[in-house]
């Protein structure tokens, strides 16, 4: 089981995709209804914006948060829609703090 495994719990985390483009791109998980379009908006989003960390997007009813970890890898979660995103992004940049990982405010 993986740590992304842990995070989709189904109630707050619906799915979730971690890609990192240090040697290319490569997707590491990517939850079962993750769309295309939602991958393909946040490569173009990151790609022109690599100074920003984080980013919530609202599309037809569905809730999207993209975690920058680092330079090349990001982390992006489909949450239920009714989740607080600014409390869930504080909570989830802890977990990624306490875990080690490249997260910088």
């Amino acid at each position: 089981m993986t740590f992304l495994d842990l995070l989709v719990d189904g109630e707050i985390v619906m799915e979730a995709m971690l890609v990192d483009n240090s040697d290319g791109e490569e997707i590491m998980y990517k939850g079962p209804n993750l769309e295309k379009r939602i991958k393909d908006v946040s490569f173009m989003i990151m790609d022109n914006l690599p100074a920003l960390r984080y980013i919530v997007l609202a599309v037809s009813k569905k809730k999207y948060v993209m975690i920058a970890i680092s330079d090349s890898k990001y982390l992006i979660l489909g949450i239920n829609p009714k989740v607080n995103s600014e409390q869930f992004i504080h909570q989830i940049t802890k977990s990624l703090k306490e875990l080690g990982l490249e997260w910088q405010d």
